[in-house]
């Protein structure tokens, strides 16, 4: 809320400052300069009276509507109420009346509806690529329908989002992965929260506040608000805030692998005898980028570039006159990075050149590389001692090379494209996916952690031999339980 006493009055339009509430009256909008019981009469008066020329199709009362009125501050509150008597207030209220008319019969499309022709819009925009995003998408819809009145998009208000919030925060972290779930269930499960938190019994893992902001809030006002565009309604929640509960579960923190741990890992990792476990450990340390783009590491796709060697990853590759789509998260995931040249001492760097395509050809045999890949790597990571309370997965790699990174004291724009990151500021998105010449040599060069006996574990690897492994040895295969 704007403190009007610091000013001599603030010009605005009458629709800017009012929207209809619940019950269909005219209030104050909740992001607007007016407090919420401010009445007619505290509208001073707006400007010039109406025009006699006006268009054919705009009212009096829109012309005095779309005028400009001076909300005043507080010294000057009784000279305006008077001012604002007689036939302007009269004017104002003819335009009002007709504005929350034209609200009324604005309504938009209900929730359940939005939702649906928004999934379908993903549908066809997008194809199998939203395949993922339209899975959240039903199920938070359904989530939310199960808790909410079912009603036109523009008719939530901020109070309903906040009660939505206020009751999924009892949920249990991982409801929907349960034998007997069923969305029909939803406020079953919030109950028996509410009742265990009540009677005093330890509480169940909920959701986390990320999960309830990103996962389920986030979603939920970008159907309400495609719901209005596509309506040509205004979107009345577009400023609104609302409160995560604080006593939701706070996400944990990633920590990345120290070196004994690292070494861990990369020991396990040649052990396996499997080209994929043993190689995407390591360029996922030395390059910062993410599980799905190394994955699809092409042959012909690792270039020279100032005297180095990079990596140029695409989303879509033609094989046999057949589209293969390559996963990526953003825009920047698609910058080429660079190969330390300790790849390049160890021979990998020659022996994934020679490759025909996809250089881990095993791993993308399957529909779902990256996915496959990622249970390996849990898996991997796992046997090898990383601490699942920090965190330790594959992604927290990611976090490592931030650290090497800022210990070799690399430019951190340059470190962040070579991690695929999102620019820091403007500033950096000029140039975005460029490296100069020193930004490669310094990401090539930087000095590799003493700690680990890197030509010990690296050197003089059958590449070919591992290409073809796929499986375990019997005595590092953890036994069934």
């Amino acid at each position: 809320m704007k403190d009007l006493t610091a000013t001599r009055g603030l010009v605005v339009k009458v629709r800017d400052l009012l929207i209809l509430d619940d019950e269909g009256e005219l209030v104050p909008r909740p992001d607007g300069p007016l407090p919420p019981e401010t009445r007619l009469e505290d509208l001073v008066t707006f400007g010039p009276e109406p025009s006699p020329t006006r268009r054919n199709d705009e009212t009096q009362s829109d012309e005095i509507l779309n005028q400009l009125v001076v909300v005043p501050p507080a010294e000057a509150h009784e000279r305006n109420r008077r001012r604002a008597a007689g036939d302007t207030l009269g004017r104002l209220e003819v335009g009002l009346n007709t504005l929350q008319a034209e609200l009324k019969a604005k309504e938009g499309p209900k929730f359940s509806q939005a939702a649906d022709d928004y999934i379908r819009l993903l549908q066809e925009t997008d194809g199998e690529d939203a395949a993922v995003e339209i899975a959240y998408l039903r199920h938070r819809r359904d989530v939310f329908l199960q808790l909410m009145e079912d009603k036109p998009v523009n008719t939530y208000t901020k109070r309903d989002l906040q009660i939505f919030v206020n009751e999924i925060r009892h949920l249990p972290a991982h409801y929907a992965r349960q034998k007997d779930y069923d969305v029909s269930k939803i406020r079953e499960y919030i109950k028996e929260e509410k009742r265990r938190r009540d009677a005093g019994e330890p509480k169940t893992a909920t959701l986390a506040q990320s999960s309830i902001k990103d996962n389920y809030l986030t979603r939920i006002k970008t159907i309400l608000k495609e719901g209005c565009e596509q309506a040509g309604i205004p979107y009345p929640l577009m400023n609104v805030s609302i409160k995560i509960p604080k006593d939701a579960p706070v996400p944990r923190q990633q920590i990345p692998p120290d070196f004994e741990t690292l070494n861990r890992i990369f020991v396990f990792a040649k052990r396996t005898g499997v080209l994929a476990d043993i190689m995407l450990p390591l360029l996922g340390f030395l390059t910062g980028r993410r599980l799905s783009i190394l994955v699809s590491m092409r042959g012909e796709r690792i270039l020279r570039y100032h005297d180095n060697w990079v990596v140029v990853p695409e989303n879509v590759i033609v094989e046999d006159g057949n589209s293969i789509k390559i996963g990526y998260k953003t825009e920047q995931s698609l910058q080429f990075y660079v190969l330390h040249e300790f790849l390049d001492r160890m021979g990998f760097v020659e022996w994934a050149r020679k490759q025909e395509g996809f250089v881990f050809v095993q791993l993308n045999q399957v529909d779902d590389p990256a996915r496959a890949a990622s249970k390996r790597m849990g898996r991997l990571f796992k046997a090898a001692g990383a601490e699942t309370v920090l965190l330790q997965t594959f992604h927290s790699l990611r976090h490592a090379k931030r650290l090497e990174d800022s210990r070799n004291k690399v430019n951190p724009s340059a470190s962040r494209r070579q991690a695929g990151r999102k620019p820091s500021d403007q500033h950096d998105e000029y140039g975005a996916g460029v490296f100069s010449q020193a930004d490669v040599e310094e990401l090539a060069k930087a000095p590799l952690p003493k700690e680990i006996d890197w030509a010990g574990l690296f050197y003089n690897l059958p590449f070919d031999e591992l290409a073809k492994g796929d499986r375990w040895p019997r005595d590092l295969t953890p036994k069934k339980k």
